[in-house]
């Protein structure tokens, strides 16, 4: 579904819970995903927004997850499973650890990209569940 470069500050009213291919939601000025799908079975793309949150989005998606560019200071709301790589560069009040904490609650396939190390997060990812070797990773 596209919805990109439609000039929405807010998702349509009318969107199915389940999509099957992309959603793509880009180039607007939406505050919110509110509204939008729960699952998408390829990928999610909502860059260049004013989202300075991810409440809204899909629980799962079964690609890419594609959120840079926008205002975000946390990661809160973000998807549980990304079937790709998690995109998240060019949001410049997005801390570090906000990434990290994401890490945790989310099962992320594929690589994360940020303005970030992005090795460390991919090795931060990769050990998620021996808790030890990543500390020993941050504190390096």
């Amino acid at each position: 579904m596209n919805l990109s470069k439609k000039e929405l500050r807010k998702l349509p009213k009318d969107i199915p819970t389940i999509i099957k291919g992309y959603f793509d939601c880009s180039y607007n000025q939406l505050v919110t995903l509110e509204g939008g799908p729960e699952k998408v079975g390829r990928s999610f793309y909502c860059y260049n927004n004013q989202l300075t949150t991810l409440e809204g989005s899909p629980k799962k998606v079964g690609g890419g997850f594609n959120c840079q560019k926008n205002q975000l200071v946390t990661l809160k709301g973000g998807p549980e499973k990304v079937g790709g790589d998690f995109y998240c560069y060019n949001n410049p009040n997005l801390p570090l650890l906000e990434i990290i904490k994401f890490i945790f609650r989310c099962d992320i396939e594929e690589s994360i990209y940020s303005d970030y190390d992005d090795d460390l997060l991919n090795e931060i990812n990769e050990n998620k569940d021996d808790k030890h070797k990543v500390i020993g990773l941050i504190f390096k």
